[in-house]
């Protein structure tokens, strides 16, 4: 994966994008496969992006999920918009939301905000416990329907949380993940936070948890957004 080519540092990402919610999809997609491409390469060079699973690998499929409800995908989206300085934007979500809160904490003579976002599953749940488990229960679901005469291999998971879900005890991720009843359904659950990758064995009930640095997550995540955009294919340099 080389996402120090001269398009990938030129790129600035398009707002005015028809079917914004379908884009992002995709992205998130293309996100996992060049993040397991990235440390799986033997694994995963030869793997590609479909429908059912959202990745096909030699013997193997991969589907993606993102751990949140409706509420807080749209939270993500503004505290991306935030990284970004568009304050005022969030400010009146905030104002509209009943699931931010605003810390401020003063630093040298100036101010960061931090987004806490909860946003469970229902309007009485906001943990990241019931995110996981829904997101579990949810493909299982999907897998018992779409795969139960499957011959091509096993089906693997990859769980996104999103960036807006702060101070997250790593343990507590691979816990909440081992402990629902549906997780052994899938051989390998990959989650993604932040900067980590979680790679989690159910047969064995052990895991990995693999480090990034920034500049290769953020590279990563643009070469994704761009695929799924269409600026380039996985045919192009940016994927080998």
């Amino acid at each position: 994966m080389n996402y120090k080519t001269d398009r990938v540092k030129k790129y600035t990402s398009c707002e005015q994008i028809p079917n914004k919610n379908k884009m992002r999809e995709k992205s998130n997609v293309y996100r996992v496969l060049a993040v397991l491409r990235y440390v799986l390469p033997e694994k995963f060079n030869d793997a590609f992006v479909s429908e059912k699973p959202d990745i096909w690998g030699s013997g193997f499929g991969v589907e993606v999920t993102m751990a949140a409800n409706s509420n807080e995908m749209r939270i993500n989206s503004n505290y991306k918009k935030f990284s970004l300085q568009e304050i005022k934007e969030i400010n009146e979500d905030c104002r509209t939301s009943s699931k931010i809160t605003i810390k401020k904490i003063p630093v040298v003579n100036r101010e960061i905000r931090m987004i806490e976002s909860g946003g469970g599953v229902n309007e009485n749940s906001n943990s990241l416990k019931d995110l996981i488990n829904h997101s579990l229960n949810i493909k299982s679901k999907k897998l018992e329907k779409d795969y139960s005469n499957n011959i091509n291999g096993p089906i693997d998971l990859a769980i996104i949380i999103p960036d807006s879900i702060v101070t997250i005890q790593k343990n507590s991720i691979v816990n909440y993940v081992l402990f629902n009843r549906n997780c052994n359904k899938f051989r390998t659950i990959y989650v993604l936070y932040t900067y980590y990758l979680f790679i989690i064995d159910t047969v064995s009930q052990t895991y990995q948890c693999i480090p990034f640095e920034k500049d290769d997550m953020n590279g990563l995540r643009t070469i994704a957004r761009m695929t799924a955009e269409g600026i380039i294919s996985v045919n192009d340099e940016e994927w080998f």
